[in-house]
């Protein structure tokens, strides 16, 4: 019966810290990912809140190397203590309980995506029923085909913090 086996706690610690951008702005949505050096599982995903705070509970002992990924893409990834690489980032151990503070980050801009005024087709914001900012929300352009049931994505965004999104024009040629 089950009082012949052994029980193993799985419980874990509290890690928390702050992300930002370089300015100091507290960045929302950006996950914080912990991978076990050892690469058994599990992998541990957490988000910031609105105040760029991270709050990972019952996250399992181990060492870890950290990584902030912003998924909306704003901002460049980076590893724990500001290191582009995994292999060049420190190691954060977590242990059975407790907290583990201080997991900082301050993120760059992604040059990639910085939105040329000039080359945007369409933008707009998205807000939900309540009229609050819907952050990653993806936006897809469709084709006007003339049979109306197989329209066809050909551009696509992805709302950023201000809930706002850019379709560039890229390739694009006006219907004459």
């Amino acid at each position: 019966g089950a009082g012949d086996r052994d029980v193993v706690p799985v419980g874990g610690a509290v890690v928390t810290g702050r992300v930002t951008n370089d300015a100091g702005v507290p960045l929302e949505r950006v996950a914080v990912e912990f991978e076990k050096l050892d690469g058994s599982w599990p992998v541990v995903t957490d988000y910031t809140d609105a105040a760029g705070i991270i709050r990972a509970e019952d996250v399992p002992a181990g060492t870890y190397k950290v990584r902030f990924r912003d998924p909306v893409g704003e901002y460049l990834s980076e590893w724990f203590n500001n290191k582009s690489t995994k292999e060049d980032a420190d190691v954060v151990t977590v242990g059975v309980e407790g907290e583990v503070a201080g997991l900082n980050a301050a993120l760059s801009p992604d040059p990639a995506n910085v939105v040329d005024p000039a080359k945007v087709l369409i933008s707009g914001t998205v807000v939900d029923s309540a009229g609050a900012r819907v952050i990653g929300a993806q936006v897809d352009v469709f084709d006007t085909p003339t049979d109306g049931d197989r329209p066809e994505t050909i551009e696509w965004a992805t709302t950023n913090r201000a809930g706002q999104y850019f379709v560039k024009i890229d390739e694009y040629e006006p219907i004459t």
